[in-house]
């Protein structure tokens, strides 16, 4: 009994997983098809005293961790709708991108900053000093969209959240810079659309 609720896992499933989490030092988190084993295996972890979220905190750099938190610098002159969205949302959750995507974590990626007449990126960087791994990207034009969570060759692929001036925002899987797979776009009158 977790907080005066039962809960079964016949099968003991959901405890391998566990098992299998501790193991791999929280590398792991699985992915499961029905919502109701996610929270289960929540309520597992919580049961034991483990906290994915601060496993997950131990395997990355500082720099990102701070930079994830930070509020994002955009162009100065005006108020902007996407900075004030960003405020509402609150800082990016790292473990719903562990969660839900399938890319792992590169803590030995070099941390970089490079500007263009596009965007100014901060985060991690492969060799060739582009984008690849965990960041931020905020483009340096009127708009200031902003864009945090992983890259790929210098471009959104992966878990993401995008922040238009609008206050329009998605949350979900990026591939090759495009909305791709299970996300959810909001849009600021109060529309949702979900894939």
């Amino acid at each position: 009994m977790v907080d005066e609720r039962i809960y079964l896992d016949r099968k003991g499933v959901i405890f391998e997983h566990v098992i299998d989490y501790l193991r791999n030092e929280g590398n792991y988190i699985p992915l499961f098809k029905d919502e109701n084993d996610t929270k289960l295996f929540e309520i597992e972890t919580k049961f034991w005293g483990i906290d994915p979220e601060k496993i997950l905190r131990k395997k990355l750099p500082q720099k990102i961790l701070d930079l994830l938190r930070s509020e994002p610098q955009i162009n100065k002159g005006k108020t902007h709708i996407s900075l004030k969205k960003w405020r509402e949302l609150g800082s990016f959750n790292l473990l719903d991108m562990h969660k839900k995507s399938p890319i792992n974590f590169d803590s030995k990626l070099q941390f970089g900053e490079y500007r263009s007449n596009i965007a100014h990126y901060i985060g991690q960087v492969n060799q060739e000093g582009r984008a690849h791994g965990l960041g931020r990207w905020v483009s340096s034009e009127v708009d200031n969209h902003i864009y945090e969570g992983q890259f790929k060759y210098g471009k959104f692929d992966g878990f993401g959240r995008y922040i238009w001036e609008g206050g329009d925002y998605y949350v979900g899987m990026w591939k090759d810079e495009c909305m791709n797979g299970e996300g959810r776009k909001v849009y600021e009158k109060g529309k949702v659309e979900s894939g």
